[in-house]
């Protein structure tokens, strides 16, 4: 028994060793951009932090792959974030490409219980990873289209955050046309998911429901089953107890049985 206990701890290890990683791995993502978005950044502990976090998940995900096509398949579809991270986020981008780095934010969902469950939703997860996408792609993109305005990364992802959620604070906006085009598509995006979102929420809402309405009616249908099955059984004592009976006790049963049914078709002013 303790052989077979030390098996499973064994088995468990790596497991629980890599999940811890990764949470650590998430939780420096929040200090490395913040250090990184500033003006004189320190080099050598933003470094290790870049590298400390991407070699998290490039292992995380090298593992994984390692097995049969079918496992494969399905750990990559329910982790594509971090496929993102490993290719699009790498620690030796060009200075131009460097903002990529802050698609690292999503990792920080997995470290919120409420997301976690909310995400459980197929629609919201959805809504969610394509508004974040939105908001720091657009983000970097405004900061490159609107360079005359000399915005940083950080005020263009508040722009795109502020356009997406269609507030329009008015501190930053579009000044060309190629920033206009993207402030459009920014908003159309934004009203798009609000849309996802209700219908999702919606959705869940009368599946829940339904799944309690379906809940109650089987409980109703086994009671039902129950009554038949006690009056099958005091039917067959009946037809036990007639069996013993004389004819002409039977004949009297049988009198008495059809004056009942009679009276019963009787209405009361009748009676």
């Amino acid at each position: 028994m303790r052989n077979l206990d030390r098996h499973v701890v064994l088995r468990q290890l790596p497991k629980d060793v890599e999940q811890t990683a990764v949470f650590v791995a998430s939780l420096l993502t929040v200090p490395f951009l913040v250090l990184h978005s500033l003006p004189h950044p320190p080099q050598v502990v933003v470094g290790i932090l870049n590298w400390l976090i991407w070699l998290v998940f490039l292992l995380r995900l090298v593992t994984h792959l390692g097995v049969d096509t079918g496992q494969r398949r399905s750990w990559l579809h329910h982790h594509l974030l971090d496929l993102v991270v490993v290719v699009l986020t790498p620690p030796f981008l060009p200075h131009s490409l460097q903002p990529l780095w802050n698609l690292r934010i999503l990792l920080i969902l997995d470290l919120l219980p409420l997301a976690g469950r909310v995400m459980q939703i197929t629609g919201i997860r959805y809504a969610i990873t394509i508004s974040l996408i939105t908001i720091i792609g657009g983000g970097i993109a405004f900061t490159d289209i609107e360079k005359a305005q000399h915005v940083s990364t950080f005020d263009g992802i508040w722009w795109a955050t502020v356009t997406i959620t269609t507030v329009g604070y008015g501190d930053f906006f579009p000044k060309t046309d190629g920033g206009r085009i993207l402030g459009i598509g920014v908003m159309v995006i934004g009203i798009s998911m609000i849309g996802v979102v209700t219908a999702s929420l919606a959705q869940t809402i009368i599946r829940r429901e339904s799944s309690r309405s379906q809940k109650k009616l089987h409980q109703k249908l086994a009671a039902q089953q129950q009554e038949i099955g006690r009056r099958e059984q005091d039917v067959e004592v009946s037809q036990e107890e007639l069996a013993g009976l004389s004819d002409s006790e039977r004949l009297l049963y049988s009198m008495l049985q059809h004056v009942s049914r009679k009276l019963d078709r009787l209405s009361p002013g009748e009676t």
